[in-house]
């Protein structure tokens, strides 16, 4: 538990405790380990401290391409060559003729 680890994984992915972790919490508090608030087992990612330090700051907009700085380059970029992927090979169909063939064969009882 003080790893902040769990067996699916889930809360080394997303910093937040899964619900086998909550269970394990959960069974600490009632078991009398000491008093623990979920709070502290979410990374401190997730903290109002931390969203307020985010976005604390302001993003000016871009007003458009036409106001991109101009770059003389003599450097062309062309696209790459484009080949079809090769797909599972379209199946034949059976004529009527064959078709008839293969059903007069079944034995009927």
């Amino acid at each position: 538990m003080d790893r902040k680890e769990c067996g699916c994984g889930m809360w080394e992915l997303t910093g937040i405790p899964c619900k086998h972790a909550v269970a394990a919490i959960n069974y600490m508090n009632a078991d009398g380990k000491g008093v623990v608030v979920p709070e502290e087992w979410v990374h401190a990612a997730y903290s109002l401290e931390t969203w307020a330090r985010m976005y604390s700051f302001k993003i000016n907009g871009c007003s458009g391409r036409r106001y991109w700085p101009r770059i003389e380059s003599t450097t062309v970029i062309i696209p790459p060559n484009h080949r079809p992927q090769v797909d599972r090979p379209t199946k034949k169909m059976k004529s009527n003729d064959e078709h008839a063939l293969s059903t007069s064969s079944c034995v009927t009882h």
